[in-house]
């Protein structure tokens, strides 16, 4: 998951999708031989079109998109408590 953390670095205020597009071509030249699926993905610089944003704002996205996990988690913890009450 670290290494994925370094493909879609959000702490960078002056990222750009061809700084991204080369961080995930080395994490598919490192990660190929375990998972050779990575060789036959498409990737383009249209899977880091949040990089148009700015920084701002692409905090905020990824940010709610993080609550939203946690309280999904959540809801599935109480709702298997629930269950087994």
């Amino acid at each position: 998951m670290d290494n994925l953390k370094i493909v879609f670095d959000l702490d960078n205020a002056l990222d750009n999708k061809e700084k991204a597009l080369e961080r995930m071509n080395q994490f598919i030249s490192k990660w190929k031989k375990d998972y050779p699926f990575l060789t036959r993905m498409n990737i383009s610089e249209s899977h880091f079109t949040y990089l148009e944003f700015s920084f701002e704002i692409r905090r905020m996205i990824f940010n709610v998109d993080e609550d939203n996990g946690r309280r999904r988690k959540s809801l599935q913890i109480s709702d298997y408590k629930a269950l087994s009450c």
